[in-house]
């Protein structure tokens, strides 16, 4: 389900990008599920840490472009 999202962002980012309007969007999101003994400030720090390496990723693409 998440990476439905995420592919669904992407796509929609991409189009909105697209336009000649020297604009760029863009979103940076971090997910972490836990099933069983976890603690919530692991699971907070698993995502903020997948959030930051997605940021990162969609900032040299920009580069790269």
């Amino acid at each position: 389900q998440m990476n439905e999202l995420l592919h669904t962002w992407r796509g929609e980012l991409s189009a909105l990008n697209a336009k000649d309007d020297d604009i760029y969007c863009s979103v940076s999101a971090g997910a972490a599920f836990g099933d069983g003994d976890y603690r919530a400030s692991e699971i907070l720090k698993l995502a903020d840490e997948r959030m930051y390496t997605e940021k990162a990723k969609s900032k040299k693409s920009r580069i790269d472009a």
